[in-house]
């Protein structure tokens, strides 16, 4: 996927990524998580994801991983490609992340970034120093915790959401959700880095709690195979603690 810049969060992803349930107010249930977890086998692939999508909603801090199969890029020039992030977000607008990252398609580095509100700093490329990031470098990863365009209404937006096999997400017990969404729909969270007009989403919530575990997008056949990109987002120690302040 050549060309294509990232000014809010490269993800899931994420994610989350990754994912949401289309269906009307009829269609969604209020279940607690111990509900959820003995009668999960009744529960539709739309409000397994109302679920997920209303405990993101009360969810303050989360860890996540992002790997990216395709080429993605944080700045306007296309000179730094992102391979892989790693990070913590802080409701409502802290974010700490590690990027690993392609530099002119000759050499990886890795870049880290702490945005506190409107201001983002990274580690300069040249000295490895603390200081404020560029303004090309539209980097917000706190999107996915945004209550109108981040992940949790995303997931609500399925147009053919359907369940698939359980599974096990590291050891943990999971639903699985799958379907697709028009693209634009997703672009809040992606900074419209897909390309075609749909989106191929699948997520994994666990059953015991309605964590969003996993999310996975992949641009659909309508994008040429030898071009699709694939993101996949992992989200992990939900509202665990989490400290992040100005480096400098």
């Amino acid at each position: 996927m050549t060309g294509n810049t990232v000014r809010w969060l490269v993800l899931m992803p994420i994610v989350s990524l990754l994912l949401a349930a289309c269906g009307g107010e009829d269609d969604e249930v209020n279940m607690s998580a111990a509900a959820t977890a003995t009668a999960g086998a009744a529960l539709t692939a739309q409000q397994i994801l109302a679920l997920a999508s209303d405990r993101l909603d009360a969810t303050e801090t989360v860890h996540f991983g992002l790997d990216i199969d395709g080429r993605t890029f944080i700045d306007e020039d296309d000179t730094i490609q992102i391979l892989s992030a790693e990070g913590n977000l802080k409701r409502p607008d802290r974010v700490q992340a590690s990027f690993a990252a392609n530099l002119l398609a000759r050499a990886n580095v890795t870049i880290r970034i702490i945005t506190v509100g409107a201001v983002t700093w990274w580690t300069d490329l040249v000295s490895g120093e603390w200081t404020l990031a560029p303004p090309e470098i539209g980097y917000d990863a706190s999107i996915l915790f945004d209550h109108e365009i981040g992940l949790a209404p995303v997931l609500r937006t399925f147009s053919d959401a359907r369940r698939v096999p359980d599974e096990e997400i590291d050891g943990i017990p999971a639903f699985s959700v799958a379907g697709s969404m028009p693209r634009e729909r997703i672009d809040a969270i992606t900074a419209g880095t897909l390309s075609g007009d749909q989106v191929d989403v699948q997520v994994w919530i666990e059953r015991a709690t309605g964590n969003i575990l996993r999310v996975v997008v992949r641009e659909s056949e309508d994008v040429p195979e030898a071009e699709r990109a694939t993101w996949t987002l992992n989200i992990s120690r939900h509202d665990e603690p989490v400290t992040i302040e100005p480096p400098i």
